[in-house]
């Protein structure tokens, strides 16, 4: 909670009026157990915009639509922005977008109409792009429009310019020609980023962005949001939808007369062998223990079932490190940061030399605004990585090698820099 000395202004119960402020002009619901969270960002926001009391922001907030700057400062620190390239990838390319191909080929309209919602920095429609470049060997023969929205500026900003570093490289393949490395970045290539035009859209106003869409993608958003507006918005997005149109949702899906088509639930088949399928997916493990089924849950966002299962796992063996260490990044998607720091510093007397402990400990403290201790962290992992091969992939880094995660790193030290 912002106190006296943080703010000039007497404490907000809860921070009550920033979050129902912030739920009813952009629908994002920030939990009281998050209060902590929210303030942390006020702070950010304000230092960012020159703020020198909460009142004046408040003020400012209030006075202005979401795509002014007072806003757009706050965005910019609550953005979730989980996301990366080739997310989901199997289901959109083993089976949405096949049925979207042959329906369209099939009444001879060679056209889709793709929105992609909350696509924060873009790696999402990229990818949508990327997989249609591959299932149509023809794609010049077709018409193809895919929307990516969002009511992050920056984040929009970012997409259109196509340059990603590794952390949204950890779904994709080591090679391919549409995402061409440049040194420690990767850059769309400029025929993928044609066929994608990103735009501002505040999702609980009444715009439609894509009308008679094939394929609508609103992965998670949902659960970001207030659920006395899931019920609308997904009545405004089915009606965006063609006849025969899809809605890719999580398991926040609600009943619709067009077909919706949950990821989680969606039947697993092996991946299409066109050129560069092959490399997109590799062979799973098996599902039936409990840290994969933690795993699998915390994918969809459910943090109960997560955690019951890591409970289930724990008892088997408390001693191993990767459990901690799921819980611990799932403490830190609920917001609950002091119970992930308290989680990875047992994951670190487990081991000390595990370096993306320290990585991800330091990165706690900086959203924190614990500069100071979050540098010592990755100096500490940055210290480990480099007596490591920089070639080797490292454990529980979601494919990540040493040489990945360093740059990290090393362009975390850099901005934190007094």
């Amino acid at each position: 909670m912002l106190t006296v000395s943080e703010t000039g202004e007497k404490p907000l119960a809860a921070l009550a009026e920033p979050a129902e402020l912030l739920a009813a002009r952009t629908g994002l619901y920030i939990p009281p157990e998050r209060s902590a969270h929210l303030a942390y960002c006020l702070r950010a926001a304000m230092r960012d915009g020159g703020y020198t009391d909460l009142g004046s922001y408040l003020s400012a907030l209030q006075d202005n639509p979401p795509t002014h700057p007072a806003w757009q400062y706050l965005l910019r620190h609550l953005a979730i922005g989980e996301t990366y390239f080739f997310r989901d990838a199997e289901v959109l390319q083993t089976q949405i977008l096949p049925r979207l191909i042959e329906r369209r080929r099939s009444d001879g309209s060679q056209t889709l109409r793709i929105w992609s919602i909350g696509c924060a920095t873009g790696e999402e429609p990229y990818t949508i792009a990327i997989l249609l470049r591959e299932l149509l060997p023809d794609i010049a023969a077709w018409k193809i429009s895919i929307l990516g929205t969002d009511l992050n500026l920056h984040a929009l900003s970012f997409a259109r310019r196509g340059v990603y570093n590794a952390w949204s490289m950890r779904g994709s393949p080591d090679a391919h020609p549409d995402l061409l490395r440049r040194g420690n970045r990767w850059q769309v290539s400029e025929d993928v980023r044609r066929m994608v035009e990103f735009r501002c859209l505040n999702l609980i106003d009444d715009q439609i962005a894509v009308h008679n869409a094939d394929l609508i993608v609103c992965r998670n958003v949902l659960l970001y949001m207030e659920r006395s507006r899931h019920a609308a918005i997904l009545e405004r997005l089915k009606g965006a939808l063609a006849k025969d149109g899809e809605l890719l949702l999580d398991n926040t899906a609600l009943p619709s007369p067009r077909k919706v088509v949950d990821v989680a639930a969606a039947p697993r088949r092996p991946p299409l062998t066109t050129k560069h399928a092959a490399r997109h997916t590799a062979p799973g493990p098996a599902w039936d223990d409990p840290f994969h089924r933690a795993k699998e849950a915390a994918n969809r966002a459910q943090w109960v079932e997560a955690h019951r299962w890591l409970d289930e796992a724990e008892a088997q063996n408390r001693l191993d490190l990767p459990i901690h260490y799921l819980r611990a990044l799932i403490y830190n998607s609920q917001g609950r940061t002091a119970d992930a720091i308290h989680t990875l510093r047992r994951c670190l007397y487990l081991d000390h030399n595990f370096a993306l402990g320290y990585f991800t400990l330091g990165n706690l403290h900086a959203q924190r605004g614990e500069r100071e201790r979050a540098r010592q962290h990755w100096a500490n992992a940055a210290s480990l990585l480099e007596a490591q091969s920089p070639d080797q992939v490292l454990s529980l880094a979601d494919g990540m090698t040493v040489a990945d995660v360093l740059t990290l790193i090393r362009a975390q030290l850099a901005e934190a820099q007094p």
